[in-house]
This record gives C-alpha cells, structure tokens and sequence, in this order.
C-alpha cells in the first residue's frame, strides 16, 4: 500500500501503482467537481463525522477517464479537528474508515522525519549510495527507538528532544570530570588549594 500527499496527484503514477499490483491512498487537491461533491455531501450530513462518502472517483481530466482505471473517492471529517479530507483509494476491499486510518498513520511517519531531520542532523547524508543511505536511516531510526525507550524506563516527563539535551550534556560534563583540567591549568585543584594556603 502506497500512502502520499496531494502533491503527487498524477494518474499515470496511479495506474503504473495498480499494474504492479499494489494499492494506493492519496488525498485529492482541490477542484470545482470536489468542492461541488463536498457542499452536496455536507447538506446531506451536516453533523456527521467519520466517512461521509464513499463512491466512485471521477477524474477531473477527460483523457484520465479512458484510462480503465476503477478508484474510490471517500469524504471524511475528523472527529477532533472537523476538518474534510478527500482520499483517493485503489483499493475496493478496504472500509472507508481503514483508508482514513491508514493515511493517518502517514502523518505519523511525517513526523518521524522532521524529529530525524531537525535533531539528528540528517538533512544532508554524507553519503551517495543507496546502502550507506539505508544503513544511516535505519541507524537514525534505532536511535530515535532507542531514546524512546529510555524516555519509558527512566519515567522521563519532558520531551524527546529534552532527552536528548539532558543525554548530550550529562555526557560532555561526564567527559570533563574524567579527563579533568589540563596540566598548568589555573583552575585545576593543586593551584586552587596552593593559592589557599
């Protein structure tokens, strides 16, 4: 199953999805027959949340039409926010509510990426091919893991990036005290104790 953002709205991507026999879950950007569809819906069910539509997709482009490809169309209002989604679906299995969850859970991975991107400092790989770049995300990954866990075991009440700092400078300070100052240090303990006496 294939879960993306509107940004990748592209039939022939679409069709090339199902013709290696895979499914996909995409919202729909905005046009005049989505808006239409949405105003008709929302008169029908004006406080209803959850899936609000679930019927055959029509493509907006005439060519696409001719293209045989059978998609779903799903309205759905979140029960927190009251915000609409439309999902475009190629599966015809699946409940309405599974393809609202399932692109759901993309936010999820979203989410994972921007923590990876901002605080592990993997905007740019130093690497080029395609293993080193498997090899640093799925490390990237463990590590996010791994702090999460200790969040669980240690009780910790801030965030993962709070974690993070506290790790980071119980390590450096760690560090400091066990290598201490360096020799002719002013600060070190035989010059404090012999400027004392």
């Amino acid at each position: 199953m294939y879960v993306f953002d509107r940004a990748y709205n592209d039939f022939d991507l679409w069709k090339k999805i199902v013709s290696i026999k895979s499914d996909f879950v995409t919202r729909l950007k905005d046009s005049p027959r989505v808006r239409y569809l949405q105003i008709k819906i929302l008169h029908k069910m004006k406080n209803k949340d959850g899936v609000l539509y679930d019927g055959p997709y029509k493509p907006t482009n005439k060519t696409n039409c001719k293209k045989n490809l059978k998609l779903r169309h799903v309205i759905y209002r979140d029960p927190v926010s009251q915000k609409i989604f439309h999902f475009v679906c190629s599966d015809s299995k699946i409940s309405g509510q599974t393809i609202a969850d399932i692109y759901k859970r993309r936010w999820a991975v979203e989410l994972l990426f921007r923590w990876l991107k901002g605080h592990l400092d993997i905007r740019r790989l130093p690497v080029k091919t395609k293993n080193a770049v498997r090899v640093l995300l799925a490390v990237a990954v463990l590590f996010q893991l791994l702090l999460q866990l200790k969040k669980l075991t240690d009780q910790f009440k801030g965030t993962l990036w709070g974690l993070l700092r506290t790790i980071r400078s119980g390590s450096i300070q760690k560090s400091l005290m066990d290598t201490g100052p360096p020799d002719g240090c002013r600060w070190s303990s035989a010059s404090v104790v012999g400027s004392t006496a």
